[in-house]
C-alpha cells in the first residue's frame, strides 16, 4: 500500500511539477522540525517505539539494505550500540541511541542541546 501512495505521490510530482503536489491537499505534510533534543527523542520513541529492529532499524542508520546493515554490524562499523533478544533474530537498538545519533549527526556533535 505504501508503495502505491508513493507511485501515486511521484506521478502527481512528475505530471504537475513539485510546486502543484506540494499545493495539493491530498499529499500535504505538515512537518514541524523539533527545536531541542528532548522533542526530537520523544518524537522517535512514539513513532517507532523504544525498541527497534528489522528494516526500522536499518532505515534509521541510514543503510540502504538490510544486507549493508549486517555486513557494518559484523565488520563492528556501526554507529550505535546494537544488542540481541533472547528468542528473536536479528539485531535491535533502543530509540533512544538512534536519536541521540541522528541528533548529534543533524548538529554536527554528540550535543545533546539545540
Amino acid at each position: 500500500m505504501r508503495a502505491r501512495i508513493h507511485t501515486i505521490r511521484m506521478s502527481l510530482l512528475v505530471r504537475e511539477g513539485p510546486f502543484m503536489a506540494q499545493n495539493n491537499p491530498m499529499n500535504a505534510v505538515q512537518v514541524q522540525t523539533p527545536s531541542t533534543y528532548e522533542d526530537f527523542e520523544c518524537r522517535m520513541i512514539t513513532a517507532l517505539g523504544a525498541t527497534v529492529g528489522g528494516q526500522a532499524l536499518t532505515k534509521a542508520l541510514g543503510y540502504p539494505s538490510q544486507d549493508a546493515f549486517r555486513k557494518a554490524s559484523q565488520r563492528g562499523r556501526l554507529p550505535i550500540r546494537t544488542f540481541e533478544v533472547t528468542g528473536r533474530r536479528g539485531r535491535f537498538a533502543a530509540a533512544t541511541d538512534i536519536a541521540q545519533w541522528i541528533w548529534g549527526q543533524r548538529t554536527g556533535s554528540g550535543s545533546r542541546s539545540g
